[in-house]
């Protein structure tokens, strides 16, 4: 595979900060927001991330032209090492596909895209070697690592004609280096994969997977065996309206299903792993643009819900908004595929392009985002940006 090798040295004192806890009023807390790349030809409107340890992998979902980017980066070092991948004969089967997820473990990627699963590693020349590549067939989607192997899974609700199972998941071993074991989950809360959804988390060794239409937290460990659950006995959605009458198969109805049940029911919408003892849970309040999240922990072997935030989905107009207080939780609520919790137990948003902090008496989007958003873009102005948010569970 030819390749190009570029090292950009950056000055990054965010990643070398103490760990970092937030006010013990709010869950989340901004540290910091800093560029750390220039990109050109705004290629990362879309884009995927993944680590492992002091590790960073990103990409662009799509490529133009004959040449991929990854961009490796050493946290401990503040060192980006950017590998441009050339179209080839060995690659030019998958090349084109779109990135649909990457995993890092050790120095072994795995690529999902909508075609194909792809296995490379990363040689002691910071070179991107192809391992092996195989058929997408059971349509994985998202790729995580679990132990010393990657976790995939897919969860969505395509049409039937699409796949064969909707809600399927898989251990890929790396010494095998193949799928060794795969589950058919249940489907019961399929409808509502067309929201932005993550009920799926892991850490280390376990699983940690929410329902949606139930407060139900279930885990599981790297055989894909329960372990444990944290079940509230209070319903939040209301399970007797009957969304049959719409027609799901075109993006007129999705769209209604979205604003009928959105109006109507609380949802949990994403979970994330802190640490192995320590779960947040993000849900959407009916009929508002509020989100709660609860924080559960893992203490004498009970899980307890230790604290409830409500936050908003988006900036609000005329709110006055600075640097210390967060107010709104829309790159967790909105981000699906850009957020990474490093060791120490922080979120890491790695978001395209770059933007200052929004800092103002009255919010007014137009004037404090979209205009913004638009004249760094069409400058060309644009830098990949990463967002630091400490995370308090007591």
């Amino acid at each position: 595979m030819n390749l190009v090798l570029i090292n950009v040295i950056l000055v990054a004192s965010f990643w070398l900060s103490p760990i970092f806890c937030a006010s013990q009023e709010n869950t989340v807390e901004l540290i910091s927001n800093k560029p750390v790349l220039d990109i050109e030809d705004n290629i990362y409107l879309k884009s995927k991330l993944c680590g492992y340890q002091n590790f960073r992998l990103y990409s662009s979902e799509t490529v133009n032209g004959k040449i991929r980017e990854f961009y490796y980066y050493n946290t401990s070092k503040s060192r980006f090492v950017i590998l441009k991948v050339r179209l080839n004969k060995k690659n030019k089967r998958f090349f084109y596909d779109r990135i649909l997820s990457l995993g890092l473990i050790k120095n072994n990627i795995l690529v999902l895209t909508n075609n194909h699963i792809v296995l490379y590693h990363i040689n002691e020349k910071n070179e991107l070697i192809l391992d092996r590549y195989e058929k997408n067939t059971d349509n994985y989607s998202v790729c995580k690592s679990l132990g010393e192997n990657f976790f995939v899974y897919v969860n969505y609700k395509f049409h039937p004609l699409d796949a064969k199972h909707q809600h399927v998941w898989a251990i890929y071993d790396l010494k095998d280096q193949k799928i060794i074991k795969q589950i058919v989950m249940p489907t019961f809360d399929i409808d509502y994969t067309f929201f932005v959804n993550s009920w799926i988390d892991t850490y280390g060794d376990k699983i940690a997977y929410a329902h949606s239409s139930e407060y139900k937290i279930y885990f599981f460990n790297e055989s894909l065996t329960k372990t444990d659950s944290i079940i509230s006995p209070n319903p939040i959605t209301d399970v007797s309206k009957n969304f049959n009458e719409l027609d799901l198969g075109s993006r007129e109805g999705i769209s209604n299903f979205r604003k009928i049940d959105d109006s109507l029911n609380t949802r949990i919408r994403k979970v994330f792993f802190v640490n192995d003892s320590s779960l947040l849970i993000l849900l959407k309040i009916k009929n508002s643009d509020s989100l709660q999240l609860d924080v559960w922990s893992r203490k004498q072997g009970k899980w307890q819900l230790t604290k409830k935030n409500k936050y908003t989905t988006w900036y609000k107009e005329k709110e006055r908004y600075n640097e210390k207080e967060l107010k709104s939780l829309s790159e967790l609520y909105q981000n699906v595929n850009d957020i990474y919790i490093n060791d120490q137990g922080e979120f890491e948003i790695w978001y395209y392009p770059y933007m200052e902090n929004i800092i103002c008496d009255s919010f007014n989007s137009n004037l404090h985002f979209f205009s913004i958003q638009n004249k760094i873009i069409l400058n060309h102005e644009t830098k990949i940006g990463v967002k630091l948010f400490g995370i308090n569970c007591n």
